[in-house]
């Protein structure tokens, strides 16, 4: 059972069935988690595990919405004003 919230422990199991994880990798990340704070994704992404494209791909698969990538758009600054 896990008592972390149903968000990490979805993003838990998804990792872990799609191999993208290794356990050894995921409890680094879960350590690193626990001592700094945020969110499972965010410590993979520190830890060099995975990319946060990579994040993107999973979360965007695991609640069925479409991912979009800013890489590939020229914002306009006065968006920003």
């Amino acid at each position: 059972m896990c008592h972390q919230g149903v968000h990490g422990c979805t993003a838990r199991r998804t990792t872990a069935a799609e191999r993208r994880v290794t356990p050894t990798q995921l409890q680094e990340a879960l350590t690193h988690q626990r001592s700094n704070g945020g969110r499972l994704g965010t410590s993979l992404v520190r830890l060099g595990i995975l990319k946060d494209d990579d994040i993107s791909d999973l979360l965007s698969r695991q609640y069925g919405v479409a991912s979009v990538s800013l890489k590939d758009f020229t914002l306009d600054p006065r968006c920003f004003a």
